[in-house]
C-alpha cells in the first residue's frame, strides 16, 4: 500500500534539499507507513522486550546505587507510554498485510494487548 521509499522534495536550492531527512522508523510506524510484519515484529515484539529490559535495568541501577525502589508508577508510565505507541502502530498498519485476514487478526491482537497493558499498569500501581 504505502511501500514506496521516501523521496526528498525537489528544490532549486541544493542545500535545502540535502537538509531534509527522511522520517524515522518510529514516525513511519506511528503514521501507518510500514509493512505489517515490520510493525508487529520490530515495533511491537522487539520494542516490548527492549522496554521491559530498560525499565528493569533502570530499576536495578536505582536500587543498587541509591538503595531505594522506584515507585510502581514509574514502571506503569514506561509500559503505558510504550503501549500507546505499540497499539497505535499495530492498528494503523493493520491495513498493510499481503493477506487481508491478517489485518483483522492484528486489530484483535492490538485490542487484547491494550487490555493486557491496562491491567499490567494498574497492577504496578497497586503493588508498589
Amino acid at each position: 500500500m504505502k511501500d514506496e521509499a521516501y523521496v526528498a522534495p525537489i528544490s532549486s536550492d541544493s542545500s535545502a534539499a540535502s537538509s531534509v531527512a527522511p522520517p524515522s522508523f518510529f514516525s513511519r510506524c506511528w503514521h501507518g507507513e510500514v509493512k505489517l510484519w515490520q510493525a508487529f515484529w520490530l515495533a511491537h515484539v522487539l520494542g516490548y522486550v527492549a522496554v521491559l529490559f530498560a525499565g528493569l535495568a533502570i530499576g536495578y541501577l536505582v536500587l543498587v546505587f541509591f538503595g531505594a525502589r522506584l515507585p510502581g508508577f514509574f514502571y506503569a508510565a514506561v509500559i503505558g507510554c510504550y503501549g500507546i505507541f505499540a497499539v497505535v502502530t499495530l492498528w494503523r498498519n493493520s491495513p498493510n498485510p499481503k493477506v487481508s485476514i491478517l489485518g483483522a487478526l492484528v486489530k484483535l491482537w492490538a485490542l487484547l494487548f491494550a487490555y493486557y497493558l491496562i491491567r499490567t499498569c494498574l497492577r504496578f500501581i497497586a503493588v508498589f
